[in-house]
């Protein structure tokens, strides 16, 4: 059976204007709250999904987050966690290599620009775990694929 059990893509938001002026308002212009308030929007529209155990941001490279000042894909995952009653553990992946932005990539270069540039840390937590797995921007999924194949190691995980 595939860790797989059901994927969708949240995204609430269609791509117009003012949404893309959402998600570069959290990631490039430091508005967490925006952050927290859109993963809360998010959560009420999964309210009816039962059964998820914990959020898992996708990360970002250590050196990317001090240099933005926080993950966004964080802030939007507290958000949907305050709504559905569950935990973030942000402790299970780690982005290890620091790779440049997926932006003006094709969907074969950003598979491989994503290929191996992350790892698993703290698993214990999530062992046997219905997660959601988030990020602020999924365009052909390679960073979201990424994560999962270093999740699939883990023991009883569904994402």
């Amino acid at each position: 059976m595939s860790i797989l059990s059901r994927t969708g893509n949240l995204c609430c938001f269609k791509l117009f204007r003012t949404h893309v002026k959402l998600v570069y308002a959290i990631k490039y212009r430091s508005n967490r709250e925006l952050g927290v308030w859109a993963g809360k929007m998010l959560g009420e529209r999964m309210q009816d999904d039962r059964g998820i155990d914990c959020v898992i941001p996708v990360p970002l490279h250590p050196e990317r987050e001090k240099e933005r000042g926080f993950n966004q894909a964080f802030m939007i995952g507290m958000g949907i966690a305050s709504v559905l009653g569950v935990r973030v553990e942000s402790g299970v992946l780690s982005r290890v290599v620091n790779t440049p932005s997926q932006t003006g990539l094709e969907r074969g270069q950003r598979a491989d620009n994503v290929a191996e540039a992350f790892e698993l840390r703290d698993t214990v937590c999530v062992e046997g775990c219905h997660v959601l797995l988030v990020d602020d921007v999924v365009t052909s999924g390679a960073t979201i694929r990424a994560c999962m194949i270093e999740l699939s190691k883990i023991k009883g995980v569904r994402v």
